[in-house]
């Protein structure tokens, strides 16, 4: 805290504009408020602090350490990632290999028993069945799966139990058909 002694000087050199006390009484007033002020190195000189341009230091050399271990850090980064990376992709391999074999072994449409079995556990089968399919360009032989994706689940509904299926096209074309498409599984 600021003694008032000192305060009412100060302020009465204030309002003088600095002509009571010169610049040394000034600083012997403020000194005790101030921090202690840091050691500059030795060499720094104030001439190049105060123009604030900071004197050349030397370049800092590299050691024969700091290389070898950051190579050493380079290395075991790379070896993480290749084992990782070797890791992952074969359990990639494995559950695709594992997918693919069960997908060709229970496929549905080569017995309709295993679409039976999937069902037989829910508690509630719909009556009606609605899809809404999007008709791929024409040049991609859209219309072909198109119809191979309404008899995969005219196929489904039927080994399901679903008595009725209603098929819509996206886009509002029909499928060279003259009316709405509705096929019945009954």
């Amino acid at each position: 805290m600021v003694a008032e002694r000192d305060k009412a000087t100060y302020r009465s050199d204030a309002r003088t504009q600095g002509r009571e006390l010169s610049a040394a009484e000034r600083e012997k007033l403020l000194r005790p408020y101030l921090p202690t002020p840091r050691e500059l190195p030795p060499n720094e000189d104030v001439a190049s602090r105060s123009n604030g341009i900071k004197p050349r230091q030397k370049p800092r050399r590299k050691r024969v350490r700091t290389f070898v271990k950051s190579q050493l850090h380079v290395l075991l980064y790379y070896l993480i990632h290749l084992v990782f990376g070797v890791y992952i992709r074969l359990r990639q391999i494995y559950h695709a290999t594992i997918d693919r074999s069960l997908g060709i072994l229970y496929y549905h449409h080569r017995s309709p028993e295993l679409v039976r079995k999937d069902v037989k556990n829910l508690s509630r089968l719909p009556e009606h069945l609605s899809v809404i399919l999007t008709l791929k360009g024409e040049e991609d032989g859209g219309l072909e799966a198109l119809m191979d994706e309404v008899a995969e689940l005219c196929a489904w509904c039927a080994s399901a139990g679903i008595p009725l299926l209603s098929v819509y096209e996206k886009s509002g074309r029909d499928a060279h058909c003259p009316r709405p498409t509705k096929w019945s599984t009954s």
